[in-house]
């Protein structure tokens, strides 16, 4: 988009964007994301959908490649085998290190009732198409994400095939967010 429209045009698109259930998603969105695709860190995707004539900004996402540590312990035998594939044993913490996509952010537009436009399993669902997408290229079958210690959320993602593997202490330049930490949830894809 920033090609095509330039970055004035691009963040004017996104000023648009509310998430009051999610300010720091919010936040990212209308003043990080662009910085952080212009630097490579992670990619941004805007979904947009046809809405009384026009093109209505319903949602987001954004992707990063991160490498994870997931401690033998903290989930079932089977699916650590499973990791081992993709990733290196380090017996001294019991873990296996694994390059994985991070799914940063998700969050839904609320301006102007948008957020009525697409259900947080449909946003999910096309972020996490990305990924398989990505990994269809790259190899690998997982993806992770990190979220707040809020049952709503925790529910949303074991629901959508996620599981809890550690509990992420907040990083000092990590303000806004209630709590110490943020839970780390992991997804295996079972086919690509």
């Amino acid at each position: 988009m920033m090609q095509e429209l330039g970055e004035d045009k691009t963040n004017l698109i996104l000023s648009d964007f509310r998430c009051p259930l999610a300010p720091d998603v919010e936040y990212f969105l209308l003043h990080k994301a662009v910085q952080f695709t212009k630097c490579s860190i992670s990619s941004t995707f805007l979904v947009f959908t046809s809405f009384r004539r026009s093109n209505a900004l319903i949602g987001y996402y954004t992707l990063a490649n991160k490498v994870l540590m997931v401690q033998a312990s903290s989930i079932s035998k089977t699916l650590f085998h499973r990791l081992t594939k993709f990733g290196e044993y380090d017996a001294t913490s019991k873990s296996i290190i694994i390059p994985s996509p991070l799914l940063g952010q998700l969050g839904k537009n609320f301006n102007h009732g948008y957020n009525s436009l697409i259900n947080g399993d449909e946003l999910l669902k096309i972020a996490l198409d990305s990924v398989k997408r990505a990994l269809s290229l790259l190899g690998g079958k997982t993806v992770y994400v990190e979220c707040e210690h809020k049952r709503v959320l925790t529910n949303f993602y074991e629901r959508n095939g996620f599981v809890k593997f550690w509990d992420r202490p907040l990083d000092p330049d990590e303000t806004g967010l209630k709590g110490r930490s943020l839970y780390q949830m992991l997804k295996y894809f079972e086919k690509i």
